[in-house]
């Protein structure tokens, strides 16, 4: 790309950044996703799929694509925070600490809704998803003193499980990520970079260690945005920097197409806005 100046390459971001919103909303935008008659979201909804309590029916489906609508509804946030912040001066953190949240929540929408797995394998990665944050719930709640005020998360676990049992899901392994009926969360680095993978080929397998290293305050992460004073090279300066803003940019864009992409496809929703939009995207990181 022949060099702009910064305030013109900021307006580019923002302009790209304010696009992909404004298409991701044209779909994603409701309460309630509605997938499309002989698409494989319609399959799902009319499971066969039996347990304990019965039939399941639409809700644990619908559960699942609710929790994608919640999480793809906060990448999309992030995606107006980076707008705002993608300025020719601005904090010198703040891009990279909104682009990590913007690609953990976006690679989890990914893993969610990943296409051709079934209504089974998906609800069984919701309760995963569940699972993980009802006992991340009830470890603060417990931490707190517990207490009637508290007692809603102390409480979340035992319902999640519950509800998972009487799906005849099972719910297996320790620590704060069981596996649900085999399917397991990936952690943070593994998701990620599999999502980002799929576009960002070898990059993608440093982007979030770096930019959790940045959030966490690590040293290598923050001695990035110290360079050399041009009046005294005995001094460092704490600057912000146009390649981390452009790179914070372009990774929380890609989390954002990718995750989109799978929603689209699952539900069988036309998606000829969505691609006629994304080779703009594409043209501002030639």
């Amino acid at each position: 790309m022949a060099q702009v100046p910064i305030e013109e390459r900021c307006q580019q971001l923002r302009e790209v950044l304010k696009g992909t919103g404004r298409v991701a909303l044209t779909y994603v935008d409701t309460p309630i996703w509605e997938p499309i008659a002989g698409s494989e979201g319609e399959t799902e909804l009319h499971n066969a799929e039996t347990g304990p309590a019965g039939l399941w029916g639409e809700p644990p489906v619908r559960t699942a694509y609710a929790l994608a609508n919640a999480g793809i509804t906060a990448v999309l946030d992030q995606l107006s925070a980076l707008e705002i912040l993608t300025q020719p001066v601005a904090p010198a953190l703040a891009t990279t600490v909104v682009a990590r949240s913007a690609i953990e929540i976006g690679s989890g929408v990914w893993w969610l809704m990943e296409p051709r797995i079934g209504a089974r394998p998906r609800v069984a990665r919701c309760g995963a998803e569940e699972m993980e944050s009802a006992l991340r719930a009830n470890q603060a709640a417990t931490k707190l003193g517990g207490g009637p005020d508290l007692q809603e998360y102390l409480d979340q676990e035992t319902r999640v499980r519950a509800r998972l049992t009487g799906l005849g899901l099972a719910v297996t392994g320790g620590g704060f990520s069981p596996s649900v009926d085999g399917e397991k969360r990936p952690d943070a680095t593994t998701l990620t970079t599999d999502c980002l993978g799929q576009i960002l080929d070898h990059g993608s397998v440093v982007v979030y260690n770096v930019y959790s290293a940045i959030t966490h305050g690590t040293l290598y992460g923050l001695m990035q945005h110290f360079v050399e004073d041009p009046t005294d090279p005995t001094k460092l300066t704490w600057t912000s920097s146009l390649p981390v803003m452009e790179a914070s940019v372009q990774v929380a864009l890609v989390a954002c197409l990718l995750s989109v992409d799978r929603i689209i496809e699952v539900m069988g929703w036309d998606p000829t806005a969505w691609n006629d939009w994304k080779p703009d995207v594409g043209g501002a990181f030639p």
